[in-house]
């Protein structure tokens, strides 16, 4: 996605700050891998940022004793972006293993959690926005990050309007020949 060409709703083809997201946090079967790669990077801004949803899911855990478990009922969070929405867990549980499912409101989608989980996902928005928690760094022209979805979630950095910047973004079913050889999402204990 690039800002010389950019798309209603989609805050990736604009130059503006992208906070912290999970792709396709909006659908009903987001994909499990995220590949980031960078043609022509900004010489200034457009840093790309990451953190952990397994550090996310500790923390609230900790924070939360008595509720956290909150965060994997079926309407824990509505994400409305344009004419997708979907109603889902924040962390979704498969076989003893979480994916996270995030977004920030961020004015291109309408995020909605339930009452139950609305003070949860402050904390989890809290918690994303803290330096501490994330890992920011450049990537450079010809470089690529690939990703469990699930695991993580990513954003970058506003850059001037006056920057070419050009990312290629693909995301993974993750279905393919390694369809059950690879875990997705985090270990839960």
């Amino acid at each position: 996605m690039n800002s010389f060409n950019p798309l209603k709703g989609h805050l990736d083809s604009t130059n503006s700050e992208h906070l912290l997201h999970t792709d396709g946090s909006f659908s009903s079967s987001p994909g499990n891998i995220l590949a980031l790669q960078c043609n022509i990077a900004s010489k200034v801004g457009g840093l790309s940022i990451i953190a952990s949803a397994q550090a996310a899911y500790i923390h609230i855990k900790e924070k939360f004793p008595d509720t956290y478990h909150l965060v994997h009922s079926k309407d824990a969070i509505e994400i409305k972006r344009n004419s997708q929405k979907t109603l889902a867990p924040i962390y979704d549980l498969h076989n003893g293993r979480s994916k996270i499912r995030f977004r920030f409101p961020d004015g291109a989608a309408e995020i909605t959690p339930s009452e139950e989980v609305a003070p949860i996902y402050k904390e989890l928005c809290e918690f994303f926005k803290n330096n501490n928690n994330v890992v920011t760094f450049q990537l450079h022209n010809n470089q690529m990050l690939i990703a469990d979805n699930g695991s993580i979630v990513h954003g970058r950095t506003k850059y001037p309007e006056s920057e070419l910047r050009d990312l290629r973004r693909l995301n993974l079913d993750g279905n393919g020949i390694l369809n059950g050889k690879v875990q997705y999402g985090i270990k839960l204990d």
